[in-house]
């Protein structure tokens, strides 16, 4: 019986520090162009656990959420199943799939999506703005600095959305962001 009691805590923390689903990213800037690889693997016990097929997962890739040069390669192992993505994009590109997959920059830091290639909704709301978009179109706003046109972007959107915006954590990055992009694009 002790050696069952030992036993049980020893397998509820092994179960604690395992995961079901491994995410790994890389991405290196190498002679002007983005060189990105992701791998999104599934562990098959969550399968059957659900009793579920863990190579229909396989089935969901859909080749056209992928740059065109992209190079998908399944994972299926005896232990998980899941996918290897790599791909380079041209900083400069006109493709809106590659561009999905772009940083964005906003001073020294970089952020990068979660392998979906879509901002957040937050952000997505904010740009489609129609108001907001005049603003950012007008020649005032184009020839503020960088700094300025953060504080107006901020005021407007705190000014015209109340607590919608003004309570989330990523207000402050997405003002930034919007504001080094209207700086790099003005």
């Amino acid at each position: 019986m002790r050696k069952i009691l030992w036993l049980l805590p020893l397998i509820l923390i092994s179960l604690l520090c395992t995961s079901c689903i491994d995410y790994v990213q890389s991405v290196t800037y190498k002679d002007g162009k983005y060189q990105m690889y992701y791998k999104v693997t599934f562990s098959k016990v969550l399968f059957e656990l659900a009793e579920e097929n863990p190579e229909e997962i396989l089935e969901l890739l859909d080749k056209d959420d992928f740059p065109k040069n992209a190079n998908v390669k399944p994972v299926n192992t005896d232990l998980e199943v899941g996918a290897e993505f790599s791909f380079s994009i041209d900083p400069k590109t006109t493709d809106e799939t590659e561009k999905a997959f772009l940083p964005t920059v906003s001073g020294q830091k970089y952020f990068f999506t979660f392998l979906s290639g879509e901002e957040n909704d937050l952000m997505t709301e904010i740009k489609n703005d129609r108001a907001l978009k005049a603003l950012r179109n007008t020649d005032y706003y184009k020839n503020l600095e960088e700094d300025d046109k953060y504080r107006k972007l901020w005021k407007y959107i705190v000014g015209t959305h109340g607590s919608k915006f003004s309570q989330s954590e990523d207000l402050e990055d997405i003002c930034r962001t919007l504001a080094h992009e209207d700086d790099e694009n003005f």
